[in-house]
């Protein structure tokens, strides 16, 4: 726990793929600090979450290539926040973890190659929404990667209430 101006946090460390770590925090506020949890996230099982928003909130940045993030307009912005350093770190992004639901179309061969609906089914889906911090999201997806592996790192930050974070470590399918 650090203090910061008048306001208490904990402090994340968060290794980058160039070796050079950067700071984000969780401030205790003066409501609901007992309703909230910071996750550990592993970015791929998260970006999937992120993805699968029946709604498709925000569909335009999270569907792009992770190459493409950096010319998002408010990624300087991030990349700054960021290089303030532990003297300054930057707030956990807010997600809630949210299930709607989807539809799965049932198919089956018909003439050849044709094929034909035999069914819809109707399925829950689990996905995450953004109350705040997408930039600082793609920031981090696109710049903490393992350096010798395609696949990303886990991911130390997003914050969402406490009822969710237990689902989020008991449900590896859905987890994250």
């Amino acid at each position: 726990m650090q203090r910061f101006y008048r306001t208490k946090a904990v402090v994340f460390e968060i290794e980058t793929a160039s070796g050079h770590p950067v700071y984000m925090k969780a401030a205790l506020t003066p409501y609901m600090n007992d309703k909230r949890a910071v996750v550990l996230v592993d970015a791929a099982k998260f970006l999937a979450l992120w993805r699968a928003d029946p709604f498709r909130s925000n569909a335009d940045i999270a569907f792009q290539a992770p190459a493409t993030w950096p010319h998002n307009y408010k990624y300087p912005e991030a990349a700054a926040g960021f290089a303030r350093g532990a003297a300054a770190p930057v707030p956990l992004a807010l997600v809630s973890c949210l299930v709607g639901e989807g539809r799965v179309v049932h198919r089956e061969r018909h003439l050849l190659f044709l094929t034909r609906v035999c069914h819809v089914e109707t399925v829950r889906v689990p996905y995450v929404g953004f109350t705040n911090g997408i930039t600082r999201t793609i920031w981090l997806l696109a710049t903490v990667r393992a350096p010798s592996r395609s696949r990303w790192t886990a991911l130390k930050p997003p914050c969402c209430t406490s009822t969710q974070a237990p689902a989020r470590h008991h449900r590896p399918s859905t987890g994250w």
